[in-house]
């Protein structure tokens, strides 16, 4: 609430710094409020539909993504610029009600259901991050490369499939043509996500669902020249669906449950990262081409889809304890937890990366 009141003031004051400093604190906020859900989620529906939970909670926020597509311009349009900016606050303070509601009624249902206390005495130091088990550490660099490979793209999409694509048309019929082609990736992955989350939840399997939607990703961007845009969008929904619903509920089979928090904030920090890197080097890349000349530009999305393939082969390989619980169903793999007091990632025989 804080960050995007101080980025309206600084529109209002058509002040950079001011901008820029709202945006970085609304970034911090939301992060952090994607790992809170995440450990909170995690926490009521572990052992049951986690996947699911985690997946409709991916699916509404796609689905507010689209939405603010069309009621930003709406809103832009009928009260000015700076309406537009007092309705984003006036929904950030909804979503801080929200918010701080679920945190009241995690408190009370939770006693009432006589569950643990979400908070404790201990501490996670940096020195426990790193010695965190090499399959988290698979499953944080797995997640940078997929995401790095699927959503940087997304933003250039649109120039991409005008000036290679649709060049033959006018301007205005091939932006309109992009941007039917651009919206199925979120269309496909805001409507899947929880039907397959549901889908993990009952099946396990998610080694195997990760390396598909690795392997994918590399033929997207080999066959892109070849299929229509629509189609390399549909596939790119897929990618995005399978890939969040087997990733998100994995990061808590592999570490203690006092660190799932930082285990779900490094990941995202990491995943950041690479968002933020990634449109650097396509910008880069496309400088360095010129218009119209992507070549480049793929080979290296191409790069991110064969690392993932070769990330995920590796969680396969013998020598890394822990993977047999993300072959589980989720409530077999929390009774296998519940077996002994020990953590999850003892379980199934390892001792992470200690």
């Amino acid at each position: 609430v804080l960050g995007h009141l101080l980025f309206t003031l600084g529109v209002s004051a058509s002040s950079w710094p001011i901008m820029l400093a709202g945006r970085a604190l609304f970034g911090l906020g939301g992060e952090s409020l994607q790992v809170a859900q995440n450990c909170l989620l995690f926490r009521w529906f572990r052992g049951h539909e986690v996947a699911f939970a985690l997946g409709l909670n991916l699916s509404v926020a796609r689905a507010g993504s689209v939405l603010n597509d069309v009621a930003s311009p709406w809103a832009a349009q009928r009260w000015g610029v700076m309406g537009a900016m007092w309705l984003g606050a006036l929904l950030c303070c909804g979503s801080f009600a929200c918010n701080a509601l679920s945190v009241v009624l995690d408190k009370f249902e939770g006693q009432k259901a006589a569950m643990p206390e979400s908070v404790n005495d201990e501490t996670v130091s940096l020195s426990d991050i790193f010695r965190m088990p090499k399959l988290y550490w698979l499953l944080a660099s797995l997640c940078v490369i997929i995401y790095c490979g699927i959503l940087p793209f997304n933003n250039i999409a649109s120039a991409f499939f005008v000036e290679t694509r649709f060049s033959s048309m006018r301007l205005s019929d091939a932006q309109q043509q992009a941007g039917a082609a651009m919206s199925l990736l979120f269309l496909s992955s805001a409507i899947g996500t929880p039907p397959f989350g549901l889908i993990v939840d009952h099946v396990g399997m998610r080694r195997h669902f990760l390396f598909f939607s690795a392997g994918l990703l590399a033929t997207t961007y080999a066959t892109i020249s070849a299929v229509s845009p629509a189609c390399s969008m549909l596939m790119l929904g897929f990618v995005y669906m399978i890939f969040a619903g087997a990733l998100w509920p994995s990061f808590a089979l592999t570490v203690p449950q006092r660190q799932l928090g930082s285990a779900y904030g490094v990941a995202t920090a990491l995943q950041n990262a690479g968002l933020a890197a990634t449109p650097l080097l396509v910008g880069h890349l496309q400088a360095t081409q010129g218009p119209g000349h992507f070549e480049m530009v793929i080979r290296l999305f191409l790069l991110f889809g064969v690392a993932g393939v070769i990330i995920a082969s590796s969680m396969f390989a013998p020598n890394v304890q822990g993977t047999q619980l993300l072959d589980l169903p989720s409530l077999e793999a929390e009774r296998r937890a519940k077996a002994t007091e020990r953590t999850p990632l003892q379980v199934s025989g390892g001792g992470g990366g200690k």
